[in-house]
C-alpha cells in the first residue's frame, strides 16, 4: 500500500502536467531496513537472509539482483533506477525501461538522522554503484565495515558538515519551524557535526 500526504498529490499532478512526466514512487525503505537490521546484529547468520524463503521481494532489494543480472545497471546510482528500469508488479522485477523519452519522476523517502543505520545506508546508497548486496554497500576497498556509519565515514561523506548541511536543506522543504529546530538538535547531540 502506498501513502502520499495530501501536500505531495497536487505537486505530483502539477509535475504530470508541466513536464508530462511518468511518476514511479520506487523505495520501499521501511522492508528494507527490515532488512538491513537484522543483516547488521545477526553477525553470523544474516548474510543469507536475502535468499530466505518467505522473505518478500522489494523494489529495494531487487535492486541488488538487478544490479547481479545487468551490469548496464550498474552505472546508476539507486535513485537513477527508474529512469532507465521499471517496475512489474507482478513479477516482482525491475526490467529494462521501454523508452526513456519521457522524463520520469520517482520518489526517494526521507530518513531521519535518528534513524542511526537507516540514515547512513540511504546515505551510502545515493554516493555508491552497482551494489549487489548489503555486504557490498558496507564494503570500502576490501574492508568490510560493521556499520553503514563507518562506511560513510570512510569514504569521507561525513568528512565535512556538507551532509548535515544538505540534510537541513531537504528538510526545510516538508517540515515545521519545531521539527526542523528538533532535527538541528538531534545532528548536534547525535551525529557529531565538526564545530559544535
Amino acid at each position: 500500500m502506498r501513502v502520499m500526504s495530501s501536500h505531495v498529490k497536487p505537486f505530483i499532478v502539477f509535475m504530470l502536467i508541466l513536464y508530462m512526466a511518468v511518476v514511479n514512487p520506487f523505495i520501499d525503505y521501511q522492508f528494507t531496513f527490515k532488512i538491513c537490521n537484522l543483516f547488521i546484529f545477526s553477525r553470523g547468520g544474516g548474510r543469507d537472509v536475502l535468499a530466505r524463503e518467505g522473505v518478500p521481494r522489494t523494489q529495494s532489494t531487487e535492486w541488488y539482483e538487478l544490479n547481479k543480472r545487468d551490469s548496464n545497471a550498474q552505472k546508476y546510482l539507486y535513485h537513477q533506477i527508474p529512469e532507465y528500469y521499471t517496475w512489474n508488479k507482478q513479477k516482482r522485477i525491475w526490467k529494462n525501461r521501454a523508452s526513456t523519452t519521457k522524463p520520469v519522476i520517482g520518489r526517494l523517502y526521507n530518513v531521519d538522522a535518528r534513524a542511526g543505520e537507516r540514515f547512513y545506508l540511504r546515505l551510502l546508497i545515493l554516493h555508491k554503484r552497482g551494489c549487489t548486496s548489503f555486504e557490498e554497500v558496507r564494503t570500502v576497498e576490501n574492508v568490510i565495515y560493521d556499520t553503514y556509519r563507518e562506511v560513510a565515514r570512510a569514504i569521507d561523506l561525513l568528512s565535512d558538515d556538507s551532509i548535515w548541511h544538505d540534510t537541513l536543506t531537504e528538510a526545510e522543504g516538508y517540515q515545521m519551524p519545531y521539527q526542523l529546530r528538533e532535527l538541528f538538535v538531534i545532528i548536534c547531540i547525535f551525529c557529531e557535526p565538526s564545530n559544535v
